[in-house]
Parts: structure tokens; C-alpha cells; sequence
């Protein structure tokens, strides 16, 4: 069975990432990336979120319970508009609009 460690280091491999490139995308340290291939630390579920939405395969896939990428794979999330009071289809770039965010606010 594949556990998250695995699948981690399965899919940082199979892009071609190294352990800094990919904790640079997800704006950690590469040290939590490590130690989530070697299943020292489990990240917190925005993280694992941001893991499937970067590596583009489903929750499931990504704890190891199916060898199926896709499965569960909905029409994605929705972000609530406050100014047009309706509910859109989130950034299909997350990851990144959530660090920018994050930046943007340090920085404010």
C-alpha cells in the first residue's frame, strides 16, 4: 500500500521537482517537504489541498488509498464574490494565489 510519504515523493519525482523547487511553489521550507517524505510530518489539510491542486490529482491519490489520480474529482472549488453577492470558480492556480496573499499581507 502507498502511504502520503510515498505518494509525495512519487510525485515530486515524476515532475521533476526538487524537494527546494516544490517547497518554493508551496512557499515552505524544503525541511517540511523532507519530512513529509519521510513521514516525520503530516501537513494540515490546506496544505494537502494545495499538494493536490499542484500535482492536479485528488485527496485520495494523494493519501495513497487509490492508484486512480482523478478519482473523486469533482467541478472543483468556489470562491464566494462578495461584491457580485454570487459564488465563482476558484483560481485554477491556488497554490499561488494563496501565497500571494500571504505575501501581500505581510507586506501590508
Amino acid at each position: 500500500m502507498v502511504f502520503f510519504a510515498d505518494r509525495i515523493y512519487q510525485l515530486r519525482n515524476e515532475k521533476g521537482y526538487t524537494r527546494e523547487e516544490l517547497a518554493a511553489e508551496l512557499g515552505c521550507m524544503p525541511r517540511q517537504i523532507q519530512d513529509y517524505e519521510e513521514a516525520k510530518l503530516y501537513p494540515h489539510a490546506i496544505t494537502m489541498v494545495d499538494l493536490a491542486d499542484f500535482f492536479n490529482v485528488s485527496l485520495d491519490h494523494l493519501m495513497g488509498r487509490t492508484h486512480r489520480p482523478e478519482i473523486n474529482r469533482g467541478p472543483g472549488p468556489v470562491a464566494y464574490d462578495k461584491q457580485s453577492n454570487q459564488t465563482t470558480p476558484q483560481d485554477q492556480h491556488g497554490v499561488k494565489t494563496r501565497r500571494l496573499i500571504k505575501l501581500l499581507e505581510q507586506d501590508a
